[in-house]
Parts: structure tokens; C-alpha cells; sequence
């Protein structure tokens, strides 16, 4: 046998073997990761970047799988704060300390990257193409969404000088509202401590519904005395609507307003009465005008309080109330919002609690969604969270 020819046939393969392990890890280093976020679509590498900085500790990590409770706590140990999740199989996270990417191999994580701004901007703020509402006097407000773990006086001082006045901090869901010139809009993104950026909702539209006999409530509170008679009564309900209900025999010793901060006693809109008779009026005017829970207790509150749900855990907590109501409008096809997943977390944190609201009034319109009319048109990004009850007229 010719041991020469063996031993080059040998080396060739050992070199075919290590070009192709080359090649193989450059592939994998070069490799991309495409992912969605509501700003847009993405692509970033296959790199762990890991060196983290004062002033810039958060990262998103892409994992191949998610991980279990037991391995999310092995890394939690390592030094990582898991802060929220995004589909699909992203984890934002904060980096306490260096780690050795070594660490790391049993995770199944492809990927460690930077949030950049541009991941960070709603699409209605893209491109200079801002909603009509959110601009006032020259002026841009939007709504800064933090991260859980930052501390709110210190995003200030980090805000301060890029805004040109605070409207709102909401201390529950870390966020503030702030109006900008709108030439800070990507200095304000790149802060870190920043999560999105969103423009201010819109300003709410008057919703309504036909009653009673369309949900059928006269079926489970009937007249005669073996029936049902699921009347609401012990119920205690919040409406959030345009203000004070005026005195009417159908609410009479039912009604709670101590809680309609900011409420006119000279309006003269009727649609909470409306509303509120809808609810739980008692019929005793015309019977044809009894509400769904005719024996149910209503406090009111007015809309004019932007963020009334920040008020409803004492309202649940020291007033029993289980139920609250909206009828209005927020932004055809808004989109999951901050709203939205602040009342998610708070019907997870107060499970006996519901949050109704109307679905809106614009079944015949398009509202961008792409599929034409009669698809996409929720009036409000609160009423597509993914605990409340958004109810809407099929006809």
C-alpha cells in the first residue's frame, strides 16, 4: 500500500474537514435573526454582546427555546433581571455584572443585543407622521414607557433637559407624558432607561349601545317569583363617563359621585345618564327603560380624569366595586397600548375584578387594518387587552 498517498489523502480530508468548520462557524457568526416588534420588523446578528456599561445595561436576548422557571432562575443567579417578555422567545433584560459568555452555553440563547432606538418608536411617530392629536401649539406629547426596575426621579433629571414640559407621571404602570419639540424625539429613544415611545391617546368619543332585550338580561331577572332574579343587587359598579348623572327616580339612593373628580355641575351632557341607565336604572319612569342590573349600586366618574383606572384598586380594595364601565372611544385600531396592558396587569393582580367596555361604533369603517371595512375598527387600544370585555352590536 502507498502509505504517502494515505497519509495526502489523510491531510486533504483533515483540511476539507477544517475548512468546513470554518466555514460552518462563520455561517453561524454571520447568521441573522429577523423579529417583529409593534415598530416594526428586524434583523439583527447572532453576536452575544455582554459588555455592558453604566449608563447601558439592558439587552434583549434571543433564545432558541424559552427557557424553564428553573433555568430563567439559574440565570437570574448569574446576574441577569429578566424584565418582560416579546414574542418571539426575546426576554428584555438587565445585566448586573460582567458574565463569561462560557456561562451561558447550556441556555439555547442565540443571540445578546442592545435595545437601539429605532426599535423603541411607535409606528404613529415614524417618519415625522404624528396623529393630530398629540400635536399642540408646535408642540409633540407622547407618552414615555420606562422599565420596571428605573427609578422615576432619576428618569426625570434625564428627561429634564430634552422636554419642554411633564404632563402626567404615572407611577403604577412607569410612565410619564411629556410635550417635546419633536427634533428630541430620538434623543429621548436613545436613553436607556426608555422602553417605547407612544403618542398620547386620543381624546375620547361618546359610544353607546342598545340594551336590555338584545343581551337578553330579562331572561336571568324575570318578573314572576320562582324565576331567576339576578338583579345586580350587592354589585357595586364604576362608570367612567362625562360626568355627574343628574337626579333620576330610575337611580334614586344607588349612586356614589364622591369619586367624579373634575366634574362639571354645569354639564349639560346626557350620555352618562344614558349610560348609567343602561347599566342599572330601575325602570320605575317607564319600564321600557330598566338597565341590565336593575338592583346593582353605581359610582361615577368622569372622564375628564385620564387615568381613572389608577384609581380603581382602592375603589375594588376598600369599596367592593367588581365592575367598571366605559363607554367611549379611544383611536379607531389603536393597537395593544400601554393602557391596555396596565389593565391586563391589573386584572391579574385583582382577578374577582372586570373591566367592560363598548366595543365602539365604527363596524363600517376601515381604520387602516388593511382587510377593509367591518374588520380592525376597535375604538381604543384599552378595549384590546386581553383580559377586559369589549361588547359590541353584530347588527
Amino acid at each position: 500500500m502507498d502509505f504517502s498517498y494515505f497519509c495526502n489523502m489523510t491531510k486533504n480530508t483533515f483540511v476539507l474537514l477544517l475548512l468546513f468548520s470554518f466555514f460552518s462557524v462563520y455561517s453561524q457568526e454571520v447568521q441573522e435573526i429577523s423579529f417583529e416588534l409593534k415598530s416594526g420588523s428586524f434583523t439583527v446578528d447572532t453576536e452575544l454582546d455582554l459588555t455592558i456599561s453604566k449608563e447601558n445595561s439592558y439587552r434583549m436576548i434571543f433564545f432558541d427555546e424559552l427557557p424553564t422557571e428553573k433555568q430563567k432562575e439559574e440565570i437570574t443567579n448569574l446576574g441577569i433581571q429578566f424584565l418582560y417578555y416579546l414574542p418571539q422567545n426575546i426576554f428584555v433584560v438587565k445585566i448586573h455584572n460582567e458574565i463569561d459568555v462560557h456561562d451561558l452555553r447550556d441556555y439555547k440563547i442565540k443571540s445578546v443585543n442592545k435595545l437601539l432606538s429605532k426599535y423603541k418608536i411607535d409606528p404613529k411617530l415614524q417618519d415625522k407622521k404624528y396623529p393630530k392629536w398629540s400635536v399642540k401649539n408646535g408642540l409633540l406629547y407622547i407618552k414615555l414607557l420606562l422599565h420596571r426596575d428605573t427609578d422615576l426621579q432619576y428618569a426625570l433629571t434625564q428627561i429634564q433637559g430634552l422636554c419642554e414640559k411633564v404632563e402626567e407621571i404615572n407611577q403604577e404602570s412607569f410612565a410619564i407624558t411629556i410635550a417635546i419639540n419633536d427634533s428630541n424625539l430620538e434623543s429621548i429613544a436613545r436613553l436607556s432607561l426608555v422602553s417605547y415611545i407612544e403618542p398620547i391617546d386620543p381624546p375620547p368619543v361618546m359610544e353607546n349601545m342598545t340594551g336590555r332585550t338584545l343581551h337578553r338580561t330579562n331572561v336571568i331577572n324575570v318578573e314572576y317569583p320562582n324565576g331567576r332574579n339576578y338583579n345586580g343587587e350587592g354589585i357595586n359598579i364604576m362608570m367612567h363617563d362625562d360626568g355627574y348623572v343628574e337626579p333620576h327616580i330610575d337611580r334614586k339612593g344607588r349612586v356614589d359621585e364622591q369619586f367624579c373628580f373634575s366634574c362639571s355641575s354645569s354639564s349639560n351632557d346626557s350620555h352618562g345618564d344614558h349610560v348609567s341607565g343602561t347599566i342599572m336604572g330601575a325602570g320605575n319612569l317607564d319600564p321600557q327603560g330598566r338597565g341590565m342590573a336593575d338592583g346593582a349600586f353605581l359610582y361615577v366618574m368622569g372622564y375628564s380624569t385620564n387615568n381613572y383606572y389608577q384609581n380603581i384598586s382602592s375603589l375594588h380594595t376598600n369599596y367592593d366595586v367588581v365592575i367598571t364601565s366605559a363607554s367611549y372611544g379611544n383611536g379607531c385600531n389603536a393597537g395593544y397600548t400601554s393602557l391596555a396592558s396596565d389593565l391586563d396587569e391589573q386584572l391579574n393582580t385583582y382577578p374577582s375584578l372586570i373591566h367592560v367596555f363598548s366595543a365602539g361604533n365604527d363596524g363600517s369603517s376601515n381604520c387602516g387594518y388593511g382587510a377593509g371595512s367591518g374588520w380592525g375598527n376597535i375604538t381604543g387600544g384599552h378595549k384590546q387587552a386581553k383580559n377586559v370585555i369589549a361588547v359590541g352590536n353584530l347588527d
